[in-house]
Parts: structure tokens; sequence; C-alpha cells
């Protein structure tokens, strides 16, 4: 092979390698770019969740809280939600999967925010509160 061929193969080797790299870093980022957009927009779901669950929960009415929860089932990237109350116990349950009248299991949250479980399902965590205090928790996988 000539030493012009030799070139013109590694030039194209080199190139190729290069137009790889630049192709998967787009891919990760754009997966990257999903990720937080989920996270994102489950994070604002639930801080509006909480905030409309904040009267079922103050005058522990189940039926208020499963209907505000019921209003995830337009996100399809919701599975389950719960409403606890102040002390842990449950209020509410809401599940897109779960159809028979058996009580999930609810999450114990360790913190408001967000957090991965295992499998690679998100939790996400907010307080319900009024003005004054804290009322439960409003949590979302």
């Amino acid at each position: 092979m000539s030493i012009r061929r030799k070139l013109m193969v590694l030039m194209m080797g080199v190139s190729t390698a290069g137009v790889l790299a630049v192709g998967l870093l787009l891919l990760a980022y754009h997966v990257f770019s999903l990720h937080r957009a989920v996270v994102q927009t489950i994070d604002m779901e639930a801080r509006i969740i909480a905030s409309n669950c904040a009267a079922a929960v103050a005058f522990n009415d189940a039926d208020d809280a499963l209907d505000v929860l019921s209003s995830l089932r337009a996100n399809p990237a919701v599975a389950e939600a719960f409403v606890l109350r102040d002390d842990g116990s449950l209020l509410a349950q809401y599940s897109s999967l779960h159809r028979s009248g058996v009580p999930l299991e609810p999450p114990r949250p360790e913190g408001e925010g967000f957090h991965f479980e295992g499998q690679g399902l998100l939790l996400v965590v907010h307080t319900i509160r009024t003005a004054d205090a804290p009322l439960g928790t409003l949590c979302i996988r």
C-alpha cells in the first residue's frame, strides 16, 4: 500500500472516530436532558398536587385527597402517589398500575425533594403545608 493510501485510510479512520464520539456525546446529552425534564415536570406537578391536597389533609378527607391525586392520571410517567398524614399514616393513594382495593405499601420518605429508588424509580416527596405548619407528605413515584 502506498503512503498516500495509508494516509487516506488513517484520515478516514480518525474522521469516523470523531463523528462517532460526537454522536455518542450528543446522545448522552439528550438522555440527560430528557431525564432532567421528566424530574422537573414531576417535581412541579408534586408541588401543585401538594398545595391542592392541603385542605383534604387538614380536614382528614380521604375522598377529596383521592380526587386530587387522580388528576395525576394525565401524566403516564406517574405510577403511584400517596398522601401521608403528619404522623406518617396513609390518607389516600393513587395507582395507575394497581387496580384492586388492596392498599399499596407507601414509601418512607427520607426528606423533601427527589430520590432514586431501586430499579431507577424516581420518588418525589413534598411537604403538604398550610401557612402555619406542615400537615403531611405527598409522595409520587
